[in-house]
């Protein structure tokens, strides 16, 4: 089973983190919206007309993989001070919250809060 991190954050700094336009957020969840209920043709169209917007794309992925699954050295550190959190946990310690972001290669200033899962 695969843990990745993510943010804890506002619509806003999401968005600064995924590398998308202000706005795309609020375009997602519309889009989103129109997802068919069905496998299908009309299903296909859907996501193709989703991967033609790079930017719904890029948010879409972050907010599905986050960060991505945690590092060896992440993995560590989650172990080492959140032992009773084995899959699925939280810190909105700002000092842990940058260990392991940093412990991931990644660099996100200013992000005080982080989850696991």
């Amino acid at each position: 089973m695969a843990i990745r991190l993510y943010p804890d954050c506002s619509i806003e700094e999401m968005e600064r983190l995924a590398g998308v336009p202000a706005g795309t957020y609020a375009r997602f969840k519309a889009y989103e919206a129109t997802r068919p209920d069905v496998a299908g043709p009309t299903m296909d169209a859907w996501y193709d007309g989703l991967y033609h917007d790079q930017d719904l794309v890029n948010l879409s992925n972050f907010i599905t993989f986050g960060w991505g699954r945690l590092t060896t050295p992440a993995m560590a550190y989650k172990r080492e001070h959140f032992p009773d959190s084995v899959y699925a946990g939280s810190t909105t310690d700002f000092r842990h919250a940058q260990a392991l972001i940093q412990a991931m290669g990644i660099v996100a200033e200013g992000v005080t809060s982080v989850r696991w899962s």
